[in-house]
């Protein structure tokens, strides 16, 4: 939300990442070669000549990994080890031969085969790669798994997309099945929703997942395949999901019940886009009820899968996942959910169920709610601030301004700082001077606790938005809002939260078609929210109404540019900043 930091990074790396150890991992390239391999004739079968290399031209990479594979068993040693240690320098490139080499039926060939892939998953970082994403990848050999989760969803979530590659060796590369699967449903669940990162995203899939067997090679495949096809996708999506049933039947410790969950809601999506409304009903009730366990992993998953489910547009199967999670009891999921769950129904326009989802946050006992928290750096009464603006909101629905206000007043002395209160408080109309002095005076000192932050913190995007959006929406130095609505993009280009602001400030400023450019790039970037959209038809309007009065008429000349209009009166508070995605 925009008064605070970003929700899911603060609970991401305050819940996950700094308790992880910070060492390298624990590489494998020391282990010990299997027991030695004599340096003697095999006498027991016919010596065996190598292939003969093709003399027309060059090999292509699959055909020197091929003879180098049938090296592994040539009856010479010295050409074993030299295949060996060739197969060793191309690493993940020769993965997906060596793994069904694993299976040969020459006992030489499978042992060595097996030997490599147990020594090329040490090698997860690639020559070249960004420093951010080979960090992420030395806390991932963590045997926390709650820290291997976040740091798959944080890789998916890196700007441009940097961390989609190593995403896509970890479901080609990485030994253990269910953590290739896990690392697939990340890559799904986190597919950008505008279009120029979405084609960057599919090309990086087909590039780097190869023709890789694995089965979340073949989900991701599958969806990109049918995803503009979704008629034809539906059966598809169903045989995957009988299929990760089956395995989780078999060999459990090759899936897992939201693994199965999630291609569940994969494939009701298909359905629902292919107009099969009621099987996707079904497919989703039975998603839902896949996992009654309710441990805070699954839990966790639960959340993850909520927001892909809203980052779709599916926000009332997203609703109800939430509430699962909220339901289930378990205090620290229970406050994520309903922070999250909150924001959304806000956005959405649903004050009254948006208040009551962090009501129930509050009645947590207060000694656990407290620790919980501090660890995501907020306070209770931030919280109950939170809750009484949407009921201000749903007031001023109502057509209620003097129980608007009364609210306003009760959310600002428990927060004074919160930032939408105290916007909607400077938006009533009507009010005494004494009151509106006061306002202003609220306003002045939150801007200036937010300058004091941005001084402690020039490169946090957070103090930046925060304090453009204040400004931008009330009154005060617009070249400064300007500035930092503009450095928060710069810092942080794909967030819609700080385009928006941007556009708002133009907005104020008169340039209109700057705020429609930037309100346009906002929805793009978060193409359901309700408050984004509703604003971005304000802005087109506006500025068709100044273009419309900038046209002459047939007998007058033209006139001069307009001065664009003040921001009309929102027929909702303004938004406050929907929370980072989980």
């Amino acid at each position: 939300m925009r008064p605070r930091a970003s929700l899911a990074a603060r609970l991401l790396l305050s819940a996950f990442l700094v308790p992880a150890v910070l060492s390298g991992p624990a590489s494998l390239a020391a282990e010990k070669e299997p027991a030695a391999l004599p340096e003697q004739p095999r006498e027991k079968r016919p010596e065996k000549k190598s292939a003969p290399r093709p003399e027309e031209g060059p090999q292509t990479l699959p055909e020197k990994i091929d003879r180098l594979i049938r090296e592994l068993g040539h009856a010479k040693y010295s050409v074993r080890e030299k295949a060996q240690q060739e197969l060793a320098n191309l690493g993940f490139e020769a993965y997906d031969a060596l793994t069904a080499a694993a299976h040969h039926d020459d006992l030489e060939i499978a042992t060595r085969a097996k030997y490599l892939l147990r020594l090329i998953p040490a090698q997860w970082s690639m020559e070249g790669e960004p420093e951010e994403v080979r960090r992420y990848l030395t806390y991932y050999q963590s045997e926390d798994q709650e820290v291997r989760i976040a740091v798959l969803k944080e890789l998916a979530r890196l700007p441009g997309g940097i961390g989609v590659p190593a995403l896509c060796r970890l479901v080609r590369f990485e030994k253990s099945t269910l953590w290739s699967k896990h690392a697939g449903i990340v890559l799904l669940n986190w597919e950008p929703p505008d279009k120029a990162r979405r084609a960057r995203w599919t090309k990086a899939l087909r590039e780097h997942l190869g023709e890789s067997a694995r089965p979340a090679a073949r989900w991701l495949r599958t969806y990109l395949q049918f995803r503009d096809d979704p008629r034809a996708g539906s059966a598809r999506w169903g045989e995957l999901v009988e299929r990760e049933q089956t395995a989780l039947r078999r060999l459990p410790e090759h899936s897992g019940p939201r693994i199965v969950a999630a291609l569940m809601y994969y494939a009701a999506m298909a359905q629902a886009e292919a107009g099969e409304g009621d099987a996707a009903e079904e497919a989703a009730r039975q998603a839902r009820q896949f996992t009654p366990v309710r441990n805070t992993t699954r839990l966790s998953a639960r959340e993850d899968m909520a927001g892909a489910l809203r980052r779709r547009g599916k926000l009332r199967w997203a609703e109800l996942e939430y509430r699962q999670v909220m339901d289930a009891g378990l205090p620290f999921p229970k406050v994520r959910a309903g922070l999250t769950l909150s924001e959304m129904l806000h956005d959405a326009g649903e004050e009254a169920p948006a208040a009551e989802a962090l009501a129930q946050v509050l009645k947590i006992e207060k000694k656990a709610l407290d620790a919980i928290l501090n660890r995501i750096d907020r306070k209770a009464g931030e919280i109950r601030a939170r809750m009484i603006y949407f009921r201000a909101c749903r007031a001023a629905e109502q057509g209620h301004p003097a129980e608007q206000r009364k609210l306003l007043d009760e959310a600002l002395r428990h927060d004074p700082a919160e930032l939408d209160s105290l916007i909607a408080r400077y938006q009533l109309p009507d009010v005494e001077p004494e009151y509106r002095e006061k306002t202003l005076e609220l306003i002045g000192e939150a801007a200036a606790a937010l300058r004091q932050a941005i001084d402690e913190a020039r490169d946090d995007p957070r103090y930046h938005n925060q304090l453009a959006w204040l400004v931008g929406n009330t009154e005060g130095d617009l070249d400064e809002a300007l500035r930092c609505a503009r450095r928060a993009v710069e810092l942080a280009p794909e967030t819609s939260a700080y385009q928006d602001t941007l556009a708002h400030v133009y907005f104020a400023r008169g340039e209109l078609e700057k705020a429609v450019e930037h309100q346009t790039r906002a929805a793009e970037l978060e193409p359901h929210s309700g408050l984004i959209a509703e604003k971005l038809v304000v802005f087109r309007k506006a500025l068709e109404a100044s273009r419309a009065k900038q046209e002459p008429k047939p007998d007058e000349k033209p006139a001069g540019a307009e001065t664009a209009p003040k921001p009309p009166s929102e027929k909702r508070p303004p938004k406050a900043e929907s929370p980072a995605p989980e």
